[in-house]
């Protein structure tokens, strides 16, 4: 996932990362504007999910690979 403020990108890594563990400031307040479920839809919802995540790494400037994680 690429974060771009102003038409730069200020914070790229993999999924997972960018949610769990942001760098940049601005993808915090990204993340802090994410708008949440109650508890108990957020569960039903999660009951439903049967892919594994998946996490894209760099692999140079254009070409990404796509990794599972």
């Amino acid at each position: 996932v690429a974060i771009l403020s102003k038409g730069q990108v200020v914070e790229f890594n993999c999924t997972r990362e960018i949610f769990h563990r942001p760098d940049h400031p601005y993808t915090r307040a990204l993340i802090a504007a994410i708008p949440r479920l109650p508890r108990e839809l957020s569960a039903r919802s999660m009951e439903n999910a049967s892919a594994e995540p998946v996490c894209w790494q760099a692999n140079g400037p254009e070409f990404p690979t796509l990794t599972a994680s």
